[in-house]
C-alpha cells in the first residue's frame, strides 16, 4: 500500500491509482470534466488540478497523476480554487444558454460544477461562433455550442466502441465537435450521449419527454444478444422513456434504442384465436382451453410424436425448463428443440468431441433445503472439473489475450459486448489480431493480418494455418494433451501449402504471417460465431478450430480460450435446461 496525505488526512492507497481515484474512494471532492472511470485519463480540462509535494511548483491534474509514497496533496488551496474558477469561466464564455430546454438539465455536470465552484459570472468576451447543430442524424442530436471539448465521446467512440464516428474539427478556440459537417454514419449505439457531461449530444427518442428527476429507475438485463448487459430502464407514468447503462456507459443500438417495441401498436397484447381464416382476440382462459383441447385431440388421433415444441433462447431458464417438462412429463414426447440447433449447438457438439463433455468430482449434494439463489451442491476440497467448459472464455478474460483469430464472424453485430472486449484487447501495443472472413468487417481496420478467404473455405483455412505452422516448426506438438497427432500431421501432407492457399483464395505469405503470429502468442484466443456455425458444415468447421486450439491454445494463461458466440440472450441456457430431443 502507498501512504499519502490529502488535505492533511492520512490515507493508504493501492499502488498505481491516481490522486483523483483515491480521493473519490475516500469521499474527498475534486472537480473534473474530462475524466470518466470508463476511460483512460488525459488531463485535458485541468479542472481537477491539485497542489502536490514533493512535485512541480505548478498544480498538476489529479486524474492523470498516480499516488506515490509520502505524497502530500492539497485539493482546496486558494491558488487551486482560483485556477479552477478561471478555467470554468473560459469553458462558459460562449456556452449556449439552453438550460431550460436542454435534456441534460438535472444531470448536467457543468451545472453542478458551476454551482460547486461558485462561478456567478463570466467576465470574458470572445468572438461568437455560429454552431453547426445536427438535427438530421438518426437517434442522436448534436449541439456543438454546448460542447466543453472534454473528449469523452471521441475517446469512447474510438477506443471502446471502435466506430470512430465523431471527432474534433478545427483547432484552438474554433475547435468543434462534429463528423465532417455530415450526418452521423455510425453504429448508433448512443454511448456518446450517456458519457457526455453536458447536452452536446442528446437522445432524440428521449428529447423533451421528461426531466431526469421525474423518471423511475429499474435495473434489468438486456434480452437481445448473449452478452448479458445490465442496464437501467427509465420510466414515467408506466412508459419506458430511455435506457442507460450507469455502470460502464456502453450499450449497443439494440439495447439502448430497441425499447419502443414494448409500446408498439402492433404488438400482441392478448391471445388470438383463428376462426374462419381470421384472428380474433380472446381471453387467456379461452386460449388455454382451446390449446389444451387441440393438443389432446392430436395426441388421441396420431399419438404424442405428432406434437413438436420449439423453445426460446429469449426466455428464462425457468420457463424453458417447465416447457420441456410439459412436453416430456405432460405430453409424453421428446419432440422438442430450440434455435440453437442451427448454430451454437454445433459448436458445443464439436468442442465436446475434442475436449469431452463437462465433468465434475468432489461435489456433494443436493441438500434437502437450500436458500433461494443458492446452489444445492457443496464443493469439497480437491474438487475437479473437466470438459469443454474449461476452454470456453468469458468477456472479462478476452482482454487479457495477446493474440486473437476472429474467423467467420462480424463480432459487433453478433455480440456487441464481445466486440467491446476485443476492442479493449486491441488497445495493447503488442496485441496481434488475425481477422478471417469472406467479407470486410469492422475489425479489419485493427487487424495485423486480414484473410479474405473464399466463402465456405474455413476448413481449408484452418488446415492451411496448421500446415504453415508445421512448416515453420516441424517439431510442433499440441500445447494440450491430445491423441492422434502423428496421424493428423500425416493427413495434412496430402496437400501442399500452395494448394491450401489456392483453395482458400489467399496468398501463401498471408497464411504464413497469420500462422507465425498465432504460434508466437502466449495467450491466443479463437473467436467464431453464427456466420460460420450456421453453414451446413458448421460443426466440422468448429471441430477444425478446436483442433487448432489444441495446437496453439494456452488455457492456463488468462484470455487464451475459445469464444463461440451465442447470438441470443439465453442460447446456452435453453440448451442446458433440456430443450433438446436428446437431453434429460
Amino acid at each position: 500500500m502507498v501512504n499519502l496525505t490529502i488535505d492533511g488526512r492520512a490515507i493508504q492507497a493501492e499502488p498505481g491509482k491516481t490522486i483523483l481515484e483515491v480521493a473519490k474512494e475516500n469521499g474527498i471532492f475534486i472537480p473534473y470534466l474530462c475524466y470518466h472511470p470508463a476511460l483512460k485519463p488525459i488531463g485535458s480540462c485541468r479542472i481537477c488540478v491539485v497542489d502536490v509535494k514533493p512535485g512541480p511548483p505548478r498544480p498538476i491534474p489529479a486524474c492523470a497523476t498516480t499516488v506515490t509514497e509520502g505524497m502530500e496533496v492539497v485539493t482546496n488551496s486558494e491558488r487551486v480554487q482560483a485556477i479552477r474558477k478561471e478555467l470554468m469561466k473560459l469553458v462558459l464564455i460562449n456556452h449556449a444558454l439552453d438550460c431550460p430546454i436542454c435534456d441534460k438539465g438535472g444531470e448536467c455536470e457543468l451545472q453542478e460544477l458551476t454551482h460547486a465552484l461558485g462561478v456567478g459570472s463570466v467576465d470574458y468576451e470572445a468572438e461568437p461562433i455560429a454552431p453547426n447543430i445536427d438535427y438530421v442524424s438518426r437517434l442522436i442530436e448534436r449541439h456543438p455550442d454546448r460542447c466543453v471539448t472534454c473528449g469523452r465521446c471521441v475517446r469512447l467512440c474510438r477506443d471502446h466502441v471502435g466506430a470512430m464516428a465523431i471527432n474534433f474539427m478545427h483547432r484552438g478556440y474554433y475547435t468543434e465537435l462534429g463528423s465532417g459537417l455530415l450526418p452521423l454514419d455510425c453504429e448508433f449505439c448512443g454511448s456518446c450521449v450517456d458519457i457526455c457531461p453536458v447536452g452536446a449530444l442528446i437522445n432524440k427518442v428521449f428529447k423533451y419527454s421528461a426531466r431526469a428527476w421525474e423518471v423511475e429507475r429499474t435495473d434489468t438485463v438486456c434480452s437481445f444478444c448473449g452478452g448479458g448487459c445490465t442496464y437501467q430502464v427509465h420510466t414515467k407514468d408506466g412508459k419506458i422513456l430511455r435506457v442507460v447503462n450507469e455502470d460502464s456507459v456502453i450499450l449497443c443500438g439494440r439495447g439502448r434504442f430497441g425499447f419502443p417495441v414494448v409500446h408498439a401498436e402492433d404488438r400482441l397484447k392478448t391471445p388470438l384465436i383463428k376462426e374462419n381464416g381470421k384472428f380474433r382476440e380472446a381471453t387467456w382462459e379461452e386460449a388455454l382451453d382451446v390449446t389444451a383441447q387441440r393438443l389432446a385431440a392430436i395426441i388421441d388421433e396420431a399419438g404424442p410424436a405428432a406434437v413438436y415444441g420449439v423453445g426460446s433462447p429469449r426466455a428464462t431458464n425457468e420457463a424453458n425448463y417447465l416447457f420441456q417438462k410439459f412436453f416430456r412429463a405432460g405430453l409424453g414426447t421428446n419432440n422438442l428443440d430450440n434455435p440453437a440447433r442451427v448454430h451454437y449447438l454445433k459448436a458445443v457438439q464439436a468442442l465436446a468431441q475434442v475436449f469431452g463433455w463437462p465433468e465434475i468430482s468432489g461435489v456433494s449434494g443436493p441438500a434437502p433445503k437450500t436458500p433461494a439463489y443458492h446452489s444445492p451442491l457443496k464443493v469439497g476440497e480437491g474438487a475437479q472439473s473437466g470438459g469443454f467448459t474449461a476452454v470456453l472464455g468469458t468477456l472479462k478474460e478476452l482482454p487479457q489475450a495477446d493474440a486473437a483469430l476472429v474467423v467467420g464472424t462480424d463480432v459487433t453485430p453478433e455480440m456487441p459486448p464481445l466486440g467491446w472486449a476485443l476492442m479493449e484487447a486491441v488497445q495493447k501495443d503488442a496485441f496481434k489480431l488475425v481477422v478471417a472472413n469472406p467479407r470486410q468487417t469492422k475489425f479489419d481496420r485493427y487487424a495485423t493480418v486480414s484473410l479474405r478467404y473464399k466463402p465456405g473455405a474455413e476448413r481449408f483455412l484452418v488446415a492451411g494455418l496448421l500446415k504453415a505452422m508445421l512448416a515453420a516448426n516441424p517439431d510442433l506438438a499440441p500445447a494440450l494433451p491430445a491423441k492422434g497427432w502423428d496421424e493428423f500431421k500425416e493427413g495434412l501432407k496430402k496437400h501442399s501449402l500452395k494448394e491450401y492457399a489456392q483453395k482458400t483464395g489467399l496468398e501463401e505469405a498471408a497464411l504464413k504471417e497469420a500462422a507465425a503470429q498465432l504460434l508466437g502468442a502466449q495467450a491466443p484466443a479463437i473467436i467464431f460465431g453464427t456466420e460460420l456455425l450456421g453453414q451446413d458444415k458448421g460443426e466440422q468447421t468448429a471441430l477444425a478450430l478446436a483442433d487448432l486450439f489444441l495446437v496453439i491454445g494456452r488455457p492456463c494463461n488468462p484470455g487464451s480460450k475459445l469464444y463461440p458466440i451465442a447470438e441470443k440472450a439465453n442460447t446456452r441456457g435453453v440448451c442446458e435446461v433440456g430443450v433438446l430431443p436428446d437431453r434429460l
